[in-house]
């Protein structure tokens, strides 16, 4: 849809939610709408509890920007819900948000694809945790869970945006250091080779093309002399003051409303 056709329907913001990201999603969910609203469109803000059903219906509303973080938003489960309303919404659809959010599922795609990723074991609970600590002889190693929500190299529409180095202050790049400000350091663009960058920024696009995300996404990789490996996609990433696609966009002049602007246009390319 063009802005002109977006301002005539009713966005509703999509925010909160019930996962553990819930305090980051309401201050990027805030960001986006105060931004819609200064831009003259009609946005309602809509935190996605339970009855996120009811509300859109309560609310009328046309089209979703979806600013949810982590499960029940960023997992395909809101998005296939949008689907069946037949409420447009922005991001990736109902599979690239499911695959993206599974860490093992992406990295197996990856590995189909030859994309550079780390090895890696997985264990489930109820396994014999003996038997993962035999397999995993290198060090140092990385435990994350698989659904919950370096060097970052960020891609809008398919586009690359400048790569960005991400330097914590404690040593760890932890919930605390993402969205404490001053406790990162950031390095626009990363001080990396020419050739390494440009490559960064090829298997970044390749790894949304092969995930089929849409819209906004965030690729990180961890980055070693001249070797790359990719640890994850983000399907939406933060707009907080703090969050990495606004600084990237701003390096490119991209201002904060027009890169929401943008995103809001790919409202329905998902379907």
């Amino acid at each position: 849809m063009t802005r002109q056709e977006l301002k005539k329907k009713k966005i509703g913001v999509l925010l909160g939610g019930l996962s553990g990201e819930r305090e980051v999603s309401l201050r990027t969910g805030a960001a986006v709408l105060k931004a819609l609203e200064a831009e003259g469109y009609e946005a309602v803000a809509i935190d996605a509890g339970r009855d996120l059903a009811a509300r859109l219906i309560e609310e009328s509303v046309e089209v979703a920007f979806i600013a949810l973080h982590g499960r029940y938003g960023e997992d395909g489960s809101v998005q296939g819900m949008l689907e069946l309303m037949g409420i447009p919404y922005t991001g990736s659809g109902v599979l690239a948000s499911s695959v993206a959010m599974d860490k093992v599922t992406t990295k197996k795609v990856l590995l189909y694809h030859e994309l550079p990723t780390p090895a890696f074991e997985t264990y489930c609970r109820g396994e014999d945790l003996q038997v993962l600590v035999g397999k995993c002889r290198h060090y140092p190693l990385v435990v994350k869970p698989a659904r919950e929500g370096s060097t970052i190299g960020v891609v809008l529409d398919g586009q690359p945006l400048p790569i960005i180095q991400v330097v914590p202050k404690g040593g760890f790049y932890d919930y605390h250091a993402k969205y404490t400000a001053g406790q990162t350091e950031y390095v626009l663009p990363a001080p990396l080779d020419g050739v390494l960058y440009q490559r960064l920024q090829q298997v970044a696009v390749e790894t949304c093309r092969v995930l089929d995300c849409s819209g906004a996404a965030r690729v990180d990789f961890m980055v070693r002399e001249r070797e790359f490996y990719c640890l994850e996609v983000n399907t939406i990433p933060g707009m907080t003051e703090t969050s990495l696609l606004p600084k990237a966009a701003g390096h490119e002049g991209i201002s904060f409303a027009e890169l929401v602007q943008r995103i809001l246009e790919t409202a329905g390319l998902n379907k």
